[in-house]
């Protein structure tokens, strides 16, 4: 019975949570001082789905990505902390008909710039690639895969 009043209190007061994305290896220990560099392409294309009450119809498109990364990790109170930024570029060209004539649309640009920040509160200590593997240090740790 507590745990049903508990729970209620925290849903009532709760309120509105955000959402949040869980990106693998986000919180591997890494050795301080690791810098990493990354690239990416990527392609969708195909059907988009509209309002069936709006004037438009057959609409499809194609989106062009390249995305470039860098991160790094370092000590931060005694835990190990990285941060990383990527900036992704991006082509996209949408067809459709509107109002029974047919158009079509580019776009060309920056997207939404990705900045990351973790902090490993586990039991691992931030540590140097001497000492990342030592099992007294990992042994209680807590890791999501």
């Amino acid at each position: 019975m507590r745990r049903f009043i508990a729970l209620s209190v925290l849903l009532i007061l709760g309120g509105r949570a955000g959402a949040q994305e869980l990106e693998p290896r986000a919180y591997s220990p890494s050795p301080t001082g690791t810098h990493f560099v990354v690239f990416g392409v990527g392609e969708s294309s195909g059907g988009v789905s509209t309002d069936p009450a709006l004037p438009i119809q057959n609409v499809s498109g194609t989106i062009d990505s390249l995305v470039a990364g860098y991160g790094q990790t370092f000590g931060l109170f005694g835990r190990s902390a990285s941060l990383g930024l990527a900036v992704p570029y991006v082509d996209a060209e949408v067809k459709g008909d509107v109002a029974e004539v047919t158009r079509s649309v580019t776009r060309t640009g920056f997207g939404d710039l990705r900045l990351r920040f973790t902090l490993d509160c586990s039991a691992v200590l931030r540590s140097r690639r001497a000492n990342l593997f030592d099992a007294r240090r990992l042994r209680h740790s807590v890791r999501a895969w």
